[in-house]
């Protein structure tokens, strides 16, 4: 999954589209609208979807990064390593 364009509140542009849902969900949702006192389904199932964007890149990045020590060579481990040990110390005097 691609997230190019970052989700951004009160963005202008706007598409409509039709969903069709189960009655029970849309009571929930009508439910939720009341209670966080948004303006309308429309309003709140955009910062829904806006949020579960946000949740998916942050999956694909850790998923990337999980990938990306996994596939290191030992020789890029043991460098990985050294950075992180200087990193840690540098980070120790930020805070004496």
């Amino acid at each position: 999954m691609e997230y190019n364009e970052p989700y951004y509140e009160g963005y202008s542009k706007k598409e409509k589209v039709t969903m069709t849902l189960a009655a029970n969900l849309l009571k929930n949702l009508d439910r939720m609208v009341i209670k966080f006192k948004v303006r309308s389904r429309s309003e709140l199932m955009e910062g829904v979807l806006a949020q579960w964007l946000v949740i998916q890149a942050k999956k694909k990045l850790e998923e990337e990064t999980k990938e990306y020590y996994l596939s290191q060579t030992p020789k890029e481990k043991q460098e990985d390593s050294g950075w992180a040990k200087i990193a840690s110390r540098a980070a120790g005097k930020l805070w004496e």
